[in-house]
């Protein structure tokens, strides 16, 4: 399990690879506290590489977005393959995330006023 990070703008891209689970969610957990340490406000969490992602990663997504909306922050999730779909949409939290499907509509949605692009 690796999370990669990526700037664009004034929005911090999370890309986590694989499976999301009791084993790995701490990698996954490091990379988005470390992002959020280092200042970032309007984070991306792309899924489209992620096959699974059990309830530590969802805790920690409820963690991330806690911590933003604390900071006047925002966190929008993309990609999200079908099996993360269906435990976030199981445990009842799928509206909680603002979800849209591309990582393209999630940085433009996030990014500030004056680098926001029309959708």
């Amino acid at each position: 399990m690796e999370t990669r990070l990526e700037h664009r703008g004034s929005v911090t891209v999370a890309v986590p690879v694989g499976r999301i689970d009791f084993t790995t969610n701490t990698a996954f957990e490091r990379a988005l506290a470390e992002a959020l340490d280092a200042g970032a406000r309007r984070l991306v969490v792309d899924f489209g590489s992620v096959e699974f992602i059990s309830s530590a990663g969802i805790r920690t997504l409820i963690t991330v977005s806690r911590r933003l909306s604390a900071n006047q922050g925002t966190l929008a999730l993309c990609g999200l393959t079908e099996p993360v779909r269906q435990v976030l949409d199981i445990s009842g939290l799928l509206p909680m995330f603002t979800t849209v499907p591309s990582i393209e509509e999630a940085v433009a949605r996030l990014a500030s006023p004056d680098e926001a692009t029309p959708l």
